[in-house]
């Protein structure tokens, strides 16, 4: 082994388990408790020392992350010792045991944290958390989780959406019993609770709530087989809504743009196994943007081959512009006519009809005119469809 691999927790090792844990009785003199905790106190400083000296020695990163995590496991398998132990103890009758194995952890943990801080290029995140740490950050999620979902339904977040954002909470709380669980997941599910707790502050109601969420899961690469399916649920539902393939490209275009310029927080993934949530969207996106290309040119090819109208045919009308946009919003709203996109509505509309005055009608023209009808407009179509209900009477 390179000499720079030297172990340097053997003597602080030896205090813990040579010296700490053999001593018996039920109580332990003041002076005695006092040396232990002086000599963990200097080795512990030795140790730091050792670390920031020794370490520009190595010339191999493979052999400076290996001495780093060497003495990280070994931390964690001495707290998860001393927890054990003092899980043991009677809580009444061994108070003395109880505070010098608490302090003791405190400087195995006061370590851990000293490198993770220092070095944290070589500090493995996916090593299981000393199960003090895990307890105590699962105390702060098991207090916080009832507030979250609770604050969420009277923000009125789609229900099923905020079981999707909890679910990474709910399930490390789950586990907290096991004691396995890792510092990658215990800073996840930490960003998840600040980034959500961040949503609820704004205090955003319903659609925008659910537009914060989704954004939020897609920043911190929420990247789990639910999620995916319920968003894609999500753009199908906003495609329904749209009649014409082109009106959907062009929402689908806008999502595509809107995801690929979200920021995602480097190194965080639900499950860092597999391809990231932003990558997995866009690409499902994009097949579905080529997918209806491919069949409006199949569409328009096939209307071209069976005869579709020229470019300038129009539909001759009496009324005029301000009576035709009134109409197309009366049949709208009551329903004879079902498009959802008015704005495809109006761009048909505006491009093949033509009134007694104007043979070109401009898409902005009309589109004021149905968004801004005046009394008279309503008086005159209200004659047209009455001259047109006597005619049917006659008939």
């Amino acid at each position: 082994m390179n000499a720079a691999l030297a172990y340097e927790l053997e003597k602080l090792e030896g205090i813990i388990t040579a010296e700490l844990l053999k001593i018996h009785g039920e109580s332990i003199a003041a002076h005695q408790t006092d040396a232990v905790k002086k000599a963990l106190r200097e080795e512990a400083e030795r140790i730091k020392k050792k670390f920031v000296h020794e370490i520009f020695g190595f010339e191999d990163e493979r052999h400076l992350e290996r001495y780093i995590q060497l003495h990280q496991q070994e931390l964690i398998r001495l707290t998860d010792l001393l927890a054990s132990r003092i899980k043991k103890l009677n809580p009444e009758s061994e108070s003395d045991f109880t505070d010098l194995y608490q302090f003791a952890g405190s400087m195995l943990e006061g370590l851990l944290e000293f490198i993770e801080r220092h070095f944290t290029k070589y500090f493995d995140q996916d090593t299981k958390a000393p199960e003090s740490y895990i307890i105590l950050a699962g105390s702060d999620l098991v207090k916080g989780f009832g507030d979250l979902q609770d604050q969420l339904k009277q923000l009125e977040a789609d229900p099923y959406l905020i079981e999707l954002a909890l679910h990474p909470l709910k399930k490390f709380i789950e586990n907290i019993p096991s004691g396995q669980i890792s510092y990658r997941k215990i800073i996840y599910v930490k960003e998840v609770h600040k980034e959500l707790s961040r949503v609820i502050h704004a205090g955003k109601r319903n659609d925008e709530v659910n537009e914060d969420v989704r954004l939020i899961l897609l920043y911190l690469n929420f990247n789990t087989i639910k999620y995916f399916r319920y968003y894609t649920n999500y753009v199908n539902a906003l495609l329904r809504e749209i009649d014409s393939a082109s009106g959907r490209i062009e929402r689908l275009s806008y999502l595509l743009k809107t995801i690929n310029q979200t920021q995602v927080k480097p190194e965080v993934g639900y499950n860092r196994a597999i391809r990231t949530l932003k990558d997995q969207l866009v690409d499902w996106i994009s097949e579905e943007i080529f997918y209806l290309e491919k069949m409006y040119q199949i569409n328009e090819k096939n209307l071209s081959v069976g005869g579709a109208l020229t470019d300038d045919f129009k539909l001759r009308t009496e009324m005029s512009v301000s009576q035709l946009a009134y109409l197309l919003k009366v049949f709208i709203e009551t329903k004879i006519i079902h498009n959802k996109n008015v704005s495809e509505l109006i761009r048909f509309f505006s491009r093949f009809f033509q009134t007694k005055r104007l043979e070109n009608i401009s898409y902005e023209s009309f589109r004021v005119r149905y968004y801004n009808t005046e009394d008279s407009t309503k008086r005159s179509v209200r004659n047209i469809l009455l001259l047109m209900v006597d005619h049917i009477n006659k008939n």
